[in-house]
């Protein structure tokens, strides 16, 4: 049986998002408004977004990676950035 990630790993990765959205949205010039606004949530869930203290749905994370030209993997800290 496939162990699960530790608490760490996890917490990890959210840091990993957190920095790569905050980083994606600012060099498109989007707003965290913007951003919500295409998901139909509150920019306050988008800012969570950004401290790691949240993240997006599952269902969201395609969207927000066609967003930003980019996969899913690639916004979780999974790959490489590649253009």
């Amino acid at each position: 049986m496939k162990k699960l990630p530790e608490k760490a790993d996890v917490e990890g990765k959210n840091l990993v998002f957190a920095e790569r959205f905050a980083s994606l949205r600012k060099s498109r010039g989007l707003t965290q408004r913007a951003i919500a606004e295409k998901l139909g949530i509150t920019d306050r869930a988008v800012s969570k977004w950004e401290t790691g203290r949240g993240t997006p749905k599952f269902s969201d994370t395609p969207i927000l990676a066609s967003i930003f030209g980019v996969t899913t993997d690639y916004l979780f800290g999974c790959e490489k950035m590649s253009y």
